[in-house]
């Protein structure tokens, strides 16, 4: 278990470190408003993701490991839906942006954006896809380098192979593009690489497309829901601030992320066990697999907490001395993000025991009050009021989901 998270930390921590080295790159090579334009586009990007996907990474992750006679068919109808709604999804965009209500501003090309959000969305939900079929067969470390590396990865190379060009022609458009094509790219190799193991021309039962989207529905609006409530703030900042305020905000929000990153690579690991051993009624292993994920978590990201309180100017002053007007905000998400450490991947829990319309209506609470906190506070106290909303809603989420798992005898029936 041990070696097993290491290697897991190894791969997860080189995605996050070409995130930051990314957003390095473009506060260094352009300045903060391009930086935050650049977190706007990635920002709706995810936003449309999840309607994508419809739910059909997580349904897949806990339908293979019920079942493994199913596999066939519903691993093609997901494979449908996302095509069909990558289809809807860009006819919606398109329309958005003839309207002018999706704009990046700047020096932003509305169509070659929308280019790269063709490819990208399509590219990203089917690397969803695919992760969730290599992870239902146990083969974690493989899913976590398929849905980690790829993108960021590549994405960090060509920005560093096309950095001079990128300085002398301000040619903002480069890493938007790039990114749509590496996602695209991506995910046609990591597809011709696990759908060759799978059979997919003679299902084996009549699974159809309607009831794997209605299957997959409770997972999509938690996950919408759950985007919803890590991007509003973001959004908020955008409305009533300004972009070098988005810029700021979200390096706050990259280095706080740091805590709660054991809490990732552990959940990782354990969502298609926590599946496996419901659905097999081993709820003392179940309680032991929680508790561990708690107890590892936590204490890693203790100490990342205590190094970002006390080198927190030193790791803002990366970007520039101008971030440093987000110390405040970063002190406040990391101790938000400790607090969501110590709860554990309740909401996972929740979700791969059969409990995820509940989780959802807990999900959708969390989301109104972080809009409302998130309205008042910004334009009073600008990103610091965000930092403040975010941290608010944090706390209540895991509270919800904790009463949630006390009412529902999930641990009480293995004490």
């Amino acid at each position: 278990m041990r070696l097993l998270f290491l290697v897991n930390a190894v791969i997860k921590s080189s995605t996050l470190i070409f995130g930051v080295a990314i957003s390095l790159l473009l506060s260094r090579l352009f300045n903060e408003e391009t930086l935050g334009i650049y977190v706007l586009y990635i920002t709706l990007l995810n936003l449309f993701l999840i309607v994508v996907k419809c739910g059909q990474d997580r349904f897949l992750l806990k339908a293979l490991s019920h079942s493994k006679t199913s596999q066939p068919g519903i691993i093609l109808n997901a494979l449908k839906i996302i095509i069909v709604m990558s289809l809807l999804a860009n006819l919606l965009i398109a329309g958005l942006i003839s309207l002018n209500l999706i704009s990046m501003g700047g020096s932003v090309n509305q169509f070659s954006m929308f280019l790269a959000f063709q490819l990208s969305l399509l590219g990203g939900a089917l690397i969803a896809i695919l992760v969730a079929i290599v992870r239902s067969r146990n083969r974690v470390t493989i899913a976590n380098a398929y849905e980690s590396l790829p993108i960021n990865g590549i994405l960090f190379l060509a920005l560093i192979t096309g950095g001079i060009f990128l300085q002398q022609s301000q040619n903002l458009m480069y890493p938007i593009i790039s990114h749509g094509v590496i996602s695209f790219a991506a995910a046609a190799v990591i597809a011709i690489k696990v759908l060759s193991t799978v059979q997919l021309r003679h299902p084996t039962f009549n699974f159809s497309m309607f009831r794997s989207m209605k299957c997959g529905l409770p997972f999509s609006l938690i996950a919408g829901a759950t985007a919803l409530n890590t991007s509003i703030d973001t959004l908020m900042v955008n409305h009533y601030l300004s972009l070098n305020d988005v810029a700021f905000y979200n390096i706050a929000q990259k280095l706080s992320s740091l805590v709660q990153f054991s809490l990732v690579i552990a959940t990782s690991l354990v969502a298609n066990k926590f599946a496996q051993l419901y659905a097999n009624g081993d709820v003392v292993q179940l309680k032991q697999s929680l508790f561990t994920v708690i107890k590892i978590s936590s204490s890693a990201a203790f100490i990342v907490l205590v190094l970002i309180f006390f080198a927190s100017d030193m790791l803002l002053n990366l970007w520039g001395e101008s971030f440093i007007t987000a110390k405040v905000s970063l002190l406040i998400l990391a101790g938000a993000q400790f607090i969501n450490v110590l709860f554990g991947p309740l909401g996972v829990l929740l979700t791969m025991t059969g409990v995820e319309r509940k989780v959802l209506v807990g999900t959708v609470c969390t989301l109104i009050v972080n809009i409302v906190l998130n309205s008042q506070l910004v334009p009073l106290f600008g990103i610091n009021g965000a930092a403040i909303a975010t941290a608010t809603g944090i706390i209540i989420q895991n509270s919800i989901f904790l009463g949630l798992v006390m009412r529902q005898g999930v641990l009480r029936e293995v004490v």
